[in-house]
């Protein structure tokens, strides 16, 4: 949790990793039937002073900021630009 506001724009990256079933001796190809899907979605959560443990409450699509579906890759990575507020980071995956 970042409690430091940004003055101006700044560029958001955000990366999810799983990890990678070619590592495990158990399992044997095709992999990616070896992976959960994965996902990460930014909503913004307005202005004011951020709060421990503050939550999202529900989903809006109008707050969405950027989103990478729920798919079975390795890695899920969004990027965007986020002007000063408050942002939440979601992981996503299918298992929820």
């Amino acid at each position: 949790m970042f409690t430091q506001e940004a003055a101006t724009t700044v560029q958001v990256t955000a990366l999810l990793t799983q990890f990678d079933p070619r590592l495990n001796q158990d399992a044997a190809a095709p992999y990616k039937e070896h992976r959960g899907g994965i996902g990460l979605l930014a909503m913004a959560m307005g202005k004011g002073k951020v709060r421990k443990n503050e939550k999202v409450a529900n989903f809006e699509p109008n707050k969405q900021m950027a989103m990478r579906t729920i798919r079975p890759f390795r890695t899920a990575v969004i990027s965007f630009n986020a002007p000063p507020g408050k942002y939440s980071i979601i992981p996503l995956t299918d298992k929820t």
